[in-house]
């Protein structure tokens, strides 16, 4: 199956319709809609022009030297959403990142889907771009709040130490709440999976060629691999960040991003202008950002 030209240009005909919506009934939203329109066709013409190239090359190095640089890409924005600072904490994501996709996605690619060249264009591209892509919102929060509960957790935590508890012990609580609020979306996701997400993953699949059957197969292989691919990062970076955030007698280092410090949260409480939240307002969902987790 292939798209003509005249098909795409009746696709794109298509938005009238949500064009005339917008205009018959004066929606303020005209100006936002085209811009976002300009964007993605600007962004799909690049990235069809480099996976075009990167399918005619075929290279596993040129494969590796593209996963490179999405995981640094994927890396970046993990450190600066997560409200850290990018040196040092570039280290530990960008370990996390990368060594969770390759671990995983070479899994999926080689003993899961028994491909002769698990480096093949045609797979290694869209199975790693998945992986990454779905660890971004989920690594974000994670780490957003490990950090946030160790900042406000601070005494429990010297206190455990005090009492005899190894770092790992004393850090354990922390984790446990990154993961709970971390894996908290992609549950939600999983249970509206049959009616949202399925429907799109299987329509995608059958006009791919896929028979029903590998279809589900598929479905049930990538929704797997997301899990544990994201699940790994956090818990890398965590593991390789604590050697950033804890000296060697235990006590907590700055590890947060002044510039995250000015203006509102996400969940718009104000801060004072040194960039430490509002005792009044101080509440367990306030970002990393809003101070710093030194002593």
């Amino acid at each position: 199956m292939d798209i003509s030209v005249s098909g795409i240009i009746i696709a794109v005909a298509l938005l009238l319709v949500p064009i005339f919506i917008i205009y018959r009934f004066k929606v303020p939203i005209a100006e936002p809609a085209i811009m976002a329109v300009v964007r993605v066709a600007i962004q799909l013409t690049l990235i069809a022009a480099y996976i075009f190239y990167l399918y005619e090359w075929n290279s596993p190095w040129v494969n590796l030297v593209w996963l490179l640089i999405m995981a640094a890409i994927t890396t970046y924005s993990l450190t600066t959403r997560s409200g850290l600072k990018p040196m040092p904490m570039l280290i530990p994501v960008g370990t996390g990142v990368l060594v969770s996709v390759l671990l995983v996605g070479l899994t999926v690619l080689w003993p899961i889907m028994q491909l002769d060249n698990p480096f093949a264009t045609r797979f290694f591209l869209p199975v790693m771009a998945m992986l990454l892509a779905n660890m971004l919102s989920v690594n974000v929060a994670g780490l957003r709040t490990y950090y946030q509960t160790a900042r406000q957790q601070q005494q429990q935590y010297y206190f455990m130490l005090g009492n005899g508890a190894t770092r790992t012990e004393a850090i354990t609580p922390f984790i446990r709440e990154a993961f709970s609020q971390a894996m908290k979306p992609q549950l939600a996701t999983l249970s509206m999976m049959g009616v949202v997400t399925l429907p799109l993953l299987l329509t995608a699949l059958l006009l791919g060629g896929c028979t029903p059957l590998q279809a589900v197969k598929l479905v049930i292989v990538i929704t797997c691999a997301t899990l544990a691919a994201s699940s790994l990062a956090l818990l890398i970076t965590i593991f390789v960040s604590n050697h950033f955030l804890l000296d060697k007698h235990g006590r907590m280092n700055d590890v947060t991003s002044p510039a995250g410090g000015k203006g509102k949260s996400d969940d718009g409480r104000s801060k004072s202008d040194d960039g430490k939240s509002n005792p009044a307002d101080s509440a367990p969902t306030t970002p990393l950002s809003e101070s710093s987790i030194g002593l």
